[in-house]
Formats: structure tokens, C-alpha cells, sequence
């Protein structure tokens, strides 16, 4: 027994010694350990809090910029993005915005991509720039972490940066009204039996624009920008049938009374251009802040009356979009793809009454509603 004391005593001591190892590793990690576990939660609480910013920031640009849009009126605009900022928490309290936060201006596109560059003030605004802070600069002062002052980082300060851009539109609709539109499609004949003075025949290609743009209305009346539509028609001369409304009915109407009577005489697309790009000046009924749009139709070639072209610059210097839509094997494609392209807009070809009225209804999506970060 005596033999066995001494390497009983001597493993003893060595298991004392690993458990005061073992607690002073505890005590030299248990500080490490503790900051990591502050670190885990503080780096949660403040992704949290990056996300309810950015979330208040997004809604009190988009508040503003739809306001700029109905009322047409920046001091109102900026109170609404104050009062929607405030609708919502970040890191526990609603968000305060001071007045420097927000920016009314213009967004413009850059590129193809769909870039925009926002400038502050000017006389064309279709933008609201909202920056939320939380910075010891801020209305409503930085965000106090829960754990990691105990180290040394007592405060976050987030800030985020949201522009909307409302881009509404005034839209000038220049449709064909000449003879040819009482020809069937891609037939350049009447309809046999047909008289002048007979209603438009059933199957004439002026059905299918009458539909088409009752498509294209009903696509605008889906979104949510208020977009203003102007109607003017042309033959051997042009008439402005309405002015800039958001009554669409109107429209209709006065397309519904073409199609009680004959469409007849020559194609002069210019002098519907130069009608359209009237109504769109009209201070009467053109919002300010909208962006101008012209959609020319044509089923035929341009045979009357100076070239559309001319039309199209006077356009493009007034900043006035110009799309074009040819319809029927009949319509000059390349004279309107080229007043497309000075107009800065697009052209489309339609073989067909149901591809036309796919066409307008693209066009009446287009219409641009974006958070422009």
C-alpha cells in the first residue's frame, strides 16, 4: 500500500494542474467568447435596422414622387414624404426626415440599361430624393447597440438613399382617318357593295384601331399614374378631336362618331403631327412636370403636305417623344421608322388588327414608375 501512495499522489497533482489549466483558459477566452456573442447580436440588430431604413426611406420617396405626380406641386410633395416617412420605425422610433433630407428634381435616363441621374431643383421635376439618416447629425440621432459599447462601439449610424421617379406622361394620340382605312387589311380595295355614304363596313381596317385603342386606354386606366391623352385625327387635313383629358370615354366617343360616316381623302401625317404636338403645348390642359409622348398611326403613305420628318424635329426640340405604328402591307415602314428615330422613340409594325392592339397596349405599359436609386 505504502509503494502505491507515491504514483497515486504524483497523478493526482497532474490532474489538479490540467484543471487550473483548464480554468485559466476559460478565464482568458470567457471575455473573447462573451464579445463574440455581443458582436452576433449587435451585427443582427443592426441588419434589422438597415432594412427598416431602407424600407422608410423606399416608401417616403415613393409618397413624394406620387404626389409630385397628382398634385403637380413640390412643396407638397416634400410635406408628403416627411409624413410617410414618419408611418414607419427604424431601430424603434418613427423616422424623422429634416427638410435638407428631401429633394425634389429631375431623374433622366443614362443608358440602355435603365440608369438614371437625379438633379435637384430645375423647371421640368418628375423626382423625389429622400436620404434617411440615423447619424448623430440626424433629427432622430444615432442607434444605440445593446452589447458592443461595453468595447467601445457604442453607436450606429446607417443612412440610406432612395430617389422615385413618377414619370408620368401627356399623350398625344395622331391617328389615320383617310380613305384607305375603309379597305380591308392588306387589301388595297373597299369592301365590295360599300357605299360612301354607308356606315364604316364591318371588316375595315378602322375597326381594329378603334379597338386597339380601347385597349390602349383600358391598359392606362390599370396603372397607377394618371397619364392625360389628347385625340387628333388626319386625312387630306387634320382636326384636334380632344384635348389632353383623363376622361377616356371622350376619346372613345369621338372615335365612335368617325364610325358612323366614311373615312376619306389623302394621308398628311404631318399635319396630324403638327395637331398632336399642338396639344401637347396647350398650357390649358399639359401638365408642366409630365413627360411628352406622340403616338402616330398610319396605315398608308404619307401623300399630302410636307414630309412628317419636319414634324418630328419640331417634335424632338420640344421634347416631345415620337413613336410610330405602321399597320397593312400599305404603310411607308422606313419614312415612319426614320420619324421614330428622330422623334427618339420607337417604331412598330402591325400585319394584323390583333398584333395592332398588342402594340398600343405595350406602349400604354411603358409608362415609367421606378425607385431610380
Amino acid at each position: 500500500m505504502m509503494a502505491m501512495s507515491k504514483p497515486l499522489n504524483r497523478k493526482l497533482g497532474r490532474i489538479s494542474r490540467r484543471r487550473g489549466a483548464v480554468l485559466i483558459l476559460i478565464a482568458v477566452l470567457l471575455p473573447v467568447i462573451l464579445w463574440m456573442a455581443a458582436f452576433c447580436v449587435d451585427v443582427a440588430y443592426m441588419q434589422l435596422t438597415r432594412t427598416e431604413l431602407r424600407i422608410a426611406t423606399d416608401s417616403a420617396a415613393r409618397a413624394g414622387a406620387r404626389t409630385l405626380s397628382l398634385e403637380q406641386d413640390a412643396s407638397l410633395a416634400h410635406k408628403s414624404a416627411i409624413e410617410y416617412a414618419a408611418k414607419n420605425n427604424v431601430a424603434g422610433n418613427t423616422l424623422t426626415l429634416a427638410d435638407s433630407d428631401v429633394q425634389i428634381g429631375l431623374s433622366v435616363r443614362t443608358d440602355d440599361v435603365g440608369r438614371f441621374t437625379f438633379s435637384s431643383g430645375g423647371k421640368l421635376l418628375n423626382s423625389v430624393n429622400v436620404t434617411g439618416r440615423r447619424t448623430q447629425q440626424a433629427p432622430d440621432g444615432a442607434v444605440r447597440l445593446y452589447l458592443t459599447p461595453i468595447f467601445g462601439h457604442e453607436f450606429f449610424q446607417p443612412v440610406a438613399d432612395a430617389t422615385a421617379s413618377q414619370i408620368d406622361r401627356d399623350i398625344a394620340l395622331v391617328v389615320d382617318r383617310s380613305g384607305s382605312m375603309t379597305f380591308r387589311i392588306n387589301r388595297n380595295s373597299y369592301e365590295s357593295g360599300w357605299r360612301n355614304n354607308d356606315p364604316v363596313p364591318s371588316r375595315a381596317r378602322w375597326w381594329a384601331l378603334v379597338d386597339s385603342v380601347d385597349g390602349f386606354l383600358t391598359e392606362l386606366g390599370s396603372t397607377p399614374q394618371l397619364e392625360l391623352v389628347s385625340l387628333s385625327t388626319y386625312n387630306s387635313s387634320a382636326k384636334i378631336d380632344e384635348q389632353l383629358t383623363d376622361k377616356y370615354s371622350r376619346i372613345e366617343d369621338a372615335l365612335d362618331d368617325y364610325s358612323r360616316r366614311y373615312p376619306d381623302g389623302s394621308t398628311n401625317i404631318t399635319a396630324g403631327m403638327d395637331r398632336g404636338i399642338s396639344t401637347l403645348q396647350n398650357k390649358k390642359y399639359a401638365r408642366p412636370y409630365a413627360s411628352k409622348t406622340m403616338v402616330v398611326m398610319t396605315d398608308g403613305n404619307h401623300n399630302y403636305g410636307s414630309s412628317p420628318t419636319n414634324a418630328a424635329y419640331d417634335a424632338a426640340s420640344d421634347d416631345i417623344v415620337v413613336h410610330t405604328i405602321t399597320y397593312s402591307d400599305g404603310a411607308n415602314q422606313s419614312l415612319m421608322r426614320e420619324v421614330a428615330r428622330i422623334g427618339g422613340g420607337q417604331h412598330w409594325h402591325a400585319p394584323d388588327g390583333d398584333e395592332l392592339e398588342e402594340i398600343f397596349r405595350e406602349i400604354a405599359r411603358n409608362a415609367p414608375t421606378l425607385l431610380t436609386y
